[in-house]
């Protein structure tokens, strides 16, 4: 590995059986206009839209402070391709029991190990000693998505309806109704 050369490991996307898809990092302190390389050595999929084309995102602290501009896509020199570094995926849950079913109601499909696969693209960042990020896709969150609701809401009162889709009871199981 070169001085501006970095493997990446990602952790597993939140509520899968191990998929690793979805990357936002932070770089800072590099070098502008010189080319780094990172390479996420850990996807699970045999395809990916990068290798299609799609780029990573970069957003710039400085940039976006003195030039107004925000996420942008960057990165040359895209690939995706599978790596030799082996894993043991996830057992697959079946609805029907199979002559493979283990005591915990799980089918093991597929072969024992499979390969990762690795995403490597180079960056060249506009700035010196900046912070920058990357990502997969646009960082949208939950509060993002909360304040679009209520401008829709309040900007198009005449489309949105709202109301509950369910009413949920409570029992409370202290009292007793036998006495």
């Amino acid at each position: 590995m070169g001085a501006r050369e970095y493997n990446l490991v990602l952790n597993c996307d939140v509520n899968t059986r191990g998929h690793t898809q979805w990357f936002l990092f932070r770089i800072r302190g590099m070098e502008a206009g010189v080319p780094y390389r990172f390479s996420i050595i850990n996807m699970t999929k045999p395809d990916s839209l990068f290798a299609s084309g799609m780029r990573p995102l970069l957003y710039s602290e400085e940039v976006a402070a003195s030039e107004g501009i925000g996420w942008i896509r960057c990165g040359d020199a895209i690939a995706y391709y599978m790596n030799l570094i082996q894993y043991a995926p996830a057992p697959h849950k079946k609805l029907f029991a199979s002559k493979k079913t283990t005591t915990a109601g799980t089918q093991r499909d597929g072969p024992t190990a499979s390969f990762y696969y690795t995403l490597t693209f180079t960056v060249t960042f506009p700035r010196n000693d900046d912070v920058c990020y990357i990502s997969q896709c646009y960082p949208f969150t939950y509060s993002m998505q909360q304040a679009m609701a209520e401008c829709l809401i309040v900007e198009k009162q005449s489309l949105v309806v709202s109301s509950a889709a369910c009413v949920a009871y409570a029992h409370d199981h202290r009292r007793s109704s036998t006495t």
